[in-house]
C-alpha cells in the first residue's frame, strides 16, 4: 500500500516537474525573443490579462 503511494506522488510530481519546465521554458522564449509575443504571449502576460481590470469577465461570459 506504502509502495502504491509513494509511486503516485512520484508520477504526480514528474508531472507537475515537466509542467513548471515547460512554462519557465516558454517565458524564456518569448523574453529572449526567440518568437514574438503577438504570436505567443508569454504566461506573464497572460496571467496579467486575465486579472486586469480592463476586461468585464461577467458580460463575456453570459454571451458565450
Amino acid at each position: 500500500m506504502q509502495n502504491k503511494v509513494v509511486r503516485n506522488l512520484r508520477d504526480q510530481a514528474s508531472v507537475l516537474g515537466s509542467l513548471v519546465v515547460g512554462v519557465v521554458v516558454w517565458q524564456a522564449v518569448v523574453d529572449y525573443g526567440v518568437i514574438p509575443s503577438f504570436l505567443l504571449p508569454a504566461p506573464t502576460e497572460i496571467v496579467t490579462a486575465i486579472f486586469s481590470s480592463r476586461v468585464n469577465w461577467w458580460a463575456n461570459i453570459f454571451a458565450t
